[in-house]
């Protein structure tokens, strides 16, 4: 039979780090269809959790695993918990809600962003939206 210590650490080694930044989509409260930025970050043995979305909300969060299950809870304009299937290293599916929702819930993907297998604290911010450079003449 299994001591406890080795089965933590079989389960640890068959979890794979969901550290990285994702694409989030979802469906918001009055029924809209969201996206934004997560960073998903290892913190020992919980992950730290940061929503950003273009309008300016964030949400900060800390979660655990559980086998196949990331669950979340956070904090933003209310408090809220989001839990998780891990469908693999790239792909997290789950569904989410707040304490002013009335009693329903929301669904939402975290989609692994191309080359974020893995990210460490000196990463950078989400990609912003490339602007166009200024043209034509300024008058002094």
């Amino acid at each position: 039979m299994l001591s406890l210590a080795a089965a933590t650490a079989m389960s640890q080694q068959l979890t794979p780090d969901l550290s990285g930044l994702y694409i989030c989509e979802g469906t918001a409260v009055e029924g809209a269809a969201y996206r934004g930025f997560v960073r998903i970050t290892l913190h020992d043995d919980v992950y730290l959790v940061r929503w950003m979305f273009s309008d300016g909300d964030a949400y900060m969060g800390i979660g655990v695993v559980n086998g196949n299950a990331f669950a979340v809870t956070y904090i933003g304009s209310t408090p809220g918990v989001a839990a998780y299937t891990i469908e693999d290293a790239t792909r997290l599916v789950g569904t989410w809600t707040v304490a002013s929702a009335g009693g329903r819930a929301y669904s939402e993907t975290l989609t692994k962003l191309v080359g974020q297998v893995h990210d460490g604290p000196g990463d950078q911010e989400p990609p912003q939206p490339r602007r166009s450079p200024p043209t034509g003449t300024i008058g002094i």
